[in-house]
């Protein structure tokens, strides 16, 4: 193999189809050619497993390999997060998000919840005030600080004491220790939230995000009350409340399930009508972590119906960005969904992670039986059970087997993730892959199909504004 080829070879270089040019794509260093018809050829003829004889003396192939190699090697390789390494044995370190999962029931029983065959089995239980500060005590004992403290359930809005202690006592144990205070959030279903709770969340200035699935006729499909009636006028009616309040704090996540479908509703309508309807313009919207053949998931009149669908959600999302970013206005956001603003801003950033996410690596769990966890969506799973944070030291729950399995299975390491071209821009969750696959290490194959598509989507579009130099101008100056 002669020396241009080996080079080109070891870019890691790899060949997208976008719907109107193909694209020369470095996954290592976030740089991207369109490529001519005799560009694309010979791409695909450098990439082949055995071409040196008849790459040797074709001059204008090797010219085109020459060019490519001097382009993609100016660039330098994305930047890699030490996130994964957050909670190494340090105490120098900051616990980016201490996670309380103060009870294990809920005022709802929505009918794709995972913790009907985990947390909720158990007799329902709050976690105790000598357990919240246990846990700040020995989080600061180990940690240099806490970034964020988030609360969940169950439902967490069902112990508003359990919330209110927490935030008091982990500003005042950051005080007299003159650590930096966290911040805190919650994640609620939003039907149930007293005045009180309310009066707290606003002391506190609680980051709140609320789960919504769409219009009421979608919503109250799923997201049902244990009487089997709806949520969504209650849920509504405290969104807007805590809206008015927190303008800039306010966050929703969307599930997809065949509620959306059977109601009629895209994604791209989701999408649109969560920022119409509530002003957030960039929403969390996720497939439903649900095994194959689920009847819960999505159904369309065509098997790939379902990409198609998020696929125009993501076009939609990318066209509204990039309006944005040349648009000159700041003070207004047309809405895109989280995944891709988060992609976006990894390309331009040219900054990326090895971790799979932040369970075991940024963030631990600790439940309402004070067992710590890796992220919530373990809890009640024996086999992710990292120890008792009243019972055990930091150091040994830290050291566990769980935390070293999933700090083993990154990105590099994974079989399915270490050669996909999407891996530095993917946000995958171990969690959903648990539900999913059975394995943390099993990657579930749609979520990995949207990351991808999603990508190639993102890419096109910026080499189409690239051919503009005005808007590309504009994009550059905004980035």
């Amino acid at each position: 193999m002669n020396t241009l080829l080996s080079d080109f070879r070891a870019l890691d270089l790899v060949i997208l189809r976008g719907q109107t040019f193909s694209l020369l794509f470095c996954p290592e260093r976030f740089v991207l050619m369109k490529l001519s018809d005799e560009g694309l050829a010979a791409a695909k003829l450098a990439l082949a497993v055995d071409c040196s004889d008849t790459l040797e003396d074709d001059k204008n192939i090797n010219l085109f390999l020459q060019t490519a190699v001097n382009y993609v090697s100016a660039f330098g390789r994305v930047e890699i997060s030490s996130t994964e390494l957050a909670l190494s044995m340090s105490a120098t370190q900051t616990l980016p998000k201490l996670v309380l999962m103060v009870n294990n029931y809920c005022n709802l029983k929505c009918a794709y919840c995972y913790e009907h065959g985990t947390a909720f089995k158990d007799p329902a239980r709050c976690i105790t005030r000598s357990s919240i500060r246990t846990t700040i005590d020995k989080c600061y004992e180990f940690f240099n600080a806490i970034g964020t403290v988030m609360f969940i359930g169950g439902e967490p809005t069902l112990s508003e004491n359990a919330i209110e202690e927490a935030c008091e006592y982990s500003l005042s144990k950051a005080s007299i220790l003159k650590r930096e205070k966290p911040t805190f959030g919650m994640i609620t279903n939003g039907v149930k939230i007293s005045e009180y709770l309310h009066q707290v969340i606003d002391r506190y200035e609680i980051q709140v995000t609320f789960s919504v699935d769409g219009p009421k006729a979608t919503n109250d499909l799923v997201r049902i009350r244990h009487d089997g009636s709806g949520s969504y006028d209650a849920l509504s009616a405290n969104i807007k409340r805590y809206a008015r309040n927190h303008p800039d704090k306010l966050s929703i996540e969307s599930t997809v399930t065949r509620a959306q479908s059977e109601t009629g509703l895209s994604v791209s309508e989701l999408l649109t009508f969560i920022s119409d309807e509530f002003g957030v313009n960039t929403p969390h919207i996720a497939i439903a972590g649900l095994p194959t053949g689920h009847p819960l998931m999505p159904i369309y009149q065509e098997a790939a119906g379902l990409d198609k669908d998020f696929s125009a959600a993501i076009d939609l999302s990318v066209i509204n960005i990039l309006a944005d970013m040349t648009s000159g206005d700041s003070s207004f956001h047309r809405p895109r969904i989280s995944f891709v603003a988060d992609m976006m801003r990894a390309l331009a950033s040219k900054s990326a992670t090895i971790a799979m996410c932040s369970a075991g690596t940024a963030q631990i769990v600790v439940d309402s039986r004070a067992d710590v966890y890796p992220c919530w969506m373990f809890a009640g799973n024996a086999a992710f059970r990292m120890g008792n944070i009243v019972s055990d030291s930091i150091v040994k729950i830290l050291g566990s087997s769980v935390v070293s399995r999933v700090r083993s299975n990154t990105k590099m390491t994974n079989a399915n993730c270490s050669k996909c071209y999407a891996r530095f821009v993917c946000h995958a969750c171990i969690g959903n892959n648990q539900n999913t696959t059975g394995a943390i290490e099993k990657m579930d194959p749609r979520f990995c199909d949207t990351t991808r598509n999603s990508l190639v989507t993102i890419l096109s579009a910026i080499v189409t504004a690239h051919a503009d130099p005005e808007q590309w101008k504009k994009i550059i100056l905004a980035a």
